[in-house]
């Protein structure tokens, strides 16, 4: 059993990660999407569609972002916030919050793991995960433990 550091996200931190997650996701769809402003834009005649989609390509972005910052700074979301850490297991994580409250997952629960420059980010469900800092890991044997343990079981599992 391996413990990690406590950690805590700012309401930044927690932004960036879900926009991270979000554009890992859906690349494609603001590649299109800009592909096509930019298109229109081009066109020396322009009639209300094109102009209509120009715009589009604009405002959709910058509303998306402000409707994830909304939600990353929002009262309601606090608990992503809390100080936290782990208890990590070959059957089950359990997580300790600073409120005082614990959760605990057992491993065959989890249905896909992802991987950014600073988090391990472990799936429940489509949009319900926990993170974890790679630096949160108090050795380096600890995370070696927990990438070729944890990790590689819930790809197993996952891929059977």
């Amino acid at each position: 059993m391996i413990t990690t550091g406590k950690r805590q996200l700012t309401s930044i931190e927690y932004f960036k990660l879900i926009m991270t997650i979000y554009i890992k996701k859906r690349w494609w769809l603001y590649i299109w999407i800009w592909a096509m402003g930019l298109f229109f834009l081009c066109l020396e005649k322009r009639g209300s569609f094109e102009n209509f989609f120009l715009y589009f390509s604009i405002v959709f972005p910058l509303l998306f972002l402000f409707q994830n910052w909304r939600y990353a700074h929002s009262k309601d979301n606090k608990i992503f916030l809390l100080e936290r850490y782990y208890q990590i297991d070959n059957e089950k994580i359990v997580g300790y919050l600073s409120d005082g409250s614990e959760s605990l997952m057992k491993l065959e629960n989890f249905n896909r793991i992802a991987q950014t420059k600073k988090y391990y980010i472990l799936y429940l469900s489509k949009n319900q995960f926990i993170y974890f800092d790679k630096d949160s890991f108090k050795s380096e044997h600890d995370k070696i433990w927990f990438e070729n343990e944890i990790l590689m079981n819930i790809k197993k599992n996952t891929t059977a």
